[in-house]
């Protein structure tokens, strides 16, 4: 079966063609959660391999090529899955001989879809004449922090002073802030971040000095050869410097740049950015490294309805080692009621305190780690709970299959670095916007399709719900109203989650009937606008502003370096 555009709906047919007009080199797609970026994608990545060009189709992790590998399936498009060198094992969706693969994905007679590391990582991957890059606002530091290439003091004596003091000459900003970390007792931190090289002449300088260090003879030597052989690039990484450490990391925002400097143009030569945030162009030009803003790109008819959603916080359920009792008595009510719960936690930890508590509870309990976990738990009695690691870009699950989620905490990125990597809105506040994309994407992942319905408690704290602010301003406008809508209604006449009249009436909305929902919509366009006003005018701090918060972060010292963004948007 070949691909066929019957398989678009009539906005992802108008998406694709949006795409293929554009003659930028840089541009984003933007749809909202549960619209069908990946089907755009491939689709567009299909005609261009008909065209006789090279497709690499990048996402996050292994889970979420199989996701692509199984949506190209589905609307008949040839792609392969092509693993890292060594970062990944041979898994499915690929031949089983990974250079024909790599040939096929070359001269264009198959989409190359790839995991981050595999595609940029000392994988000998040719470069692609199209770069499609699925979720791009949601890349994160820890997907690759095994590429790191760490030298320390104790190995290296002189030379490693020589590489010291070559990088704090061409840093003169941060030199007393990385001479501090030499001191016996210092009170400069515990590390400085520092931006890639600038200069050609640096970055070879750089390089040649690290290659010195790696011809001499020892463990330590060869080890570094094979870093050098892996990741030849690794100078055009930010470096994060520590008293008795260098350690060049790929993935420290605002540096990410596709494993190169700042501002340098990619090699591929077009690049398509998939994302659901609704003004990227900066947001996606930092996080990304391009050196020209990210086009936007729109389908012009409407993306239809994602289904119907309540969302109602509950902020007096938070608790910060979840699961409490009330939390465990809510997951209880709710799953003998409706059969089927999704539980999101944000910790591996808390996943399996609840799945301990669910089992006492006699609630049958499955952890989320692929499309396979959703037919293992199909197949257990109900009551049961789907239980998911809160880190919810590419996870897909019908609302036929989980008709109401709990969330027992908020999806916050663990990074440690979203707080001083940039803003959608540039106002500082970067853990709220990085909250507000990654909680839209979250309860989204019940939404798919106009026929689901679905009910979302939050049993959390610290959404930032005021007026203006980077969160609000970053989410979908549906999560925006949903969430208000619960806020505001919802939640303070049911004052707890488990009173039976609210289950009554959530029962009735998923069997079709919209009373609970519509009796809490007065205007949605009007409640939105109160909440998205602000005064607060755009700015964009340069590089040094940049590092210089960076420096407060790299020591753990989030709340200053918070302060700082927000002093720079005051200004």
């Amino acid at each position: 079966m070949g691909f066929s555009a019957d398989d678009l709906r009539p906005y992802q047919k108008q998406a694709v063609r949006a795409i293929s007009e554009s003659d930028e080199d840089y541009k984003s797609l933007i749809l909202p959660t549960g619209a069908g970026k990946t089907r755009v994608g491939l689709a567009y990545a299909s005609e261009m391999t008909d065209e006789g060009c090279s497709v690499a189709y990048i996402t996050q992790t292994d889970a979420h090529v199989g996701q692509v590998l199984s949506e190209a399936d589905e609307i008949g498009v040839d792609a392969v899955h092509i693993p890292g060198r060594s970062a990944e094992p041979q898994g499915e969706g690929n031949s089983g001989d990974r250079e024909i693969d790599i040939q096929d994905y070359n001269l264009g007679f198959t989409i190359g879809v790839f995991s981050y590391p595999g595609y940029f990582h000392g994988s000998e991957v040719p470069t692609a004449d199209i770069l499609i890059v699925d979720d791009a606002h949601a890349f994160r530091g820890e997907d690759v922090t095994h590429s790191a290439v760490i030298l320390k003091r104790d190995n290296w004596g002189r030379q490693y002073d020589r590489l010291l003091d070559l990088i704090k000459d061409e840093n003169p900003i941060l030199e007393s802030e990385i001479e501090s970390l030499q001191q016996p007792i210092h009170r400069g931190g515990d590390a400085v971040l520092v931006p890639p090289p600038d200069t050609d002449e640096l970055e070879k300088a750089i390089t040649s000095s690290v290659e010195s260090m790696a011809d001499l003879d020892g463990w330590e030597p060869y080890l570094l050869q094979q870093r050098l052989n892996a990741s030849p690039e690794f100078v055009n990484w930010p470096c994060v410097i520590t008293a008795n450490t260098i350690s060049w990391r790929p993935f420290i925002l605002p540096f990410e740049s596709f494993g190169r400097s700042p501002n340098r143009e990619i090699d591929e030569s077009e690049l398509v950015a998939m994302t659901s945030i609704r003004d990227p162009e900066e947001f996606l030009q930092t996080r990304l490294g391009t050196p020209e803003l990210v086009t936007k790109i729109e389908p012009s008819e409407p993306v239809e309805e994602m289904g119907s959603r309540i969302v109602i916080p509950y902020r007096e359920q938070y608790d910060r080692n979840p699961p409490s009792e009330g939390q465990v008595n809510t997951i209880n009510q709710w799953a003998d009621r409706f059969g089927s719960v999704l539980v999101s936690v944000a910790s591996h930890d808390s996943a399996e305190e609840v799945i301990q508590e669910l089992y006492k509870e006699g609630i049958n309990p499955v952890e989320y780690g692929s499309e396979k976990s959703i037919q293992k738990f199909q197949e257990k009695e109900e009551p049961r709970a789907l239980i998911l690691i809160n880190k919810p870009s590419g996870i897909d699950i019908s609302s036929s299959i989980c008709p109401v989620a709990i969330h027992l905490d908020l999806p916050y990125s663990t990074s440690g670095h979203e707080v001083v990597a940039g803003d959608i809105e540039e106002s500082g506040a970067v853990a709220e916007a990085s909250l507000a994309v990654r909680l839209s994407q979250l309860l989204g992942r019940l939404n798919r399709s106009d026929d689901d319905r679905s009910i979302h408690l939050l049993l959390a704290d610290g959404l930032p719900l005021r007026r203006g602010t980077a969160f609000v301003k970053s989410l979908d406008p549906a999560v925006l109203t949903d969430l208000l809508i619960g806020r505001r209604g919802i939640a303070q006449e049911y004052e707890l989650p488990v009173e039976t009249g609210l289950l009554d009436e959530a029962e009735a909305f998923l069997s079709g009937d919209d009373n609970l929902r519509d009796r809490y919509i007065d205007n949605p366009e009007k409640l939105r606008k109160r909440f998205l006003g602000s005064d607060v005018e755009g700015f964009s701090p340069g590089t040094i502003q940049h590092v210089e918060a960076n420096l407060f972060a790299a020591r753990g010292n989030f709340s200053q370096a918070a302060k700082n963004f927000e002093r720079f948007a005051k200004n």
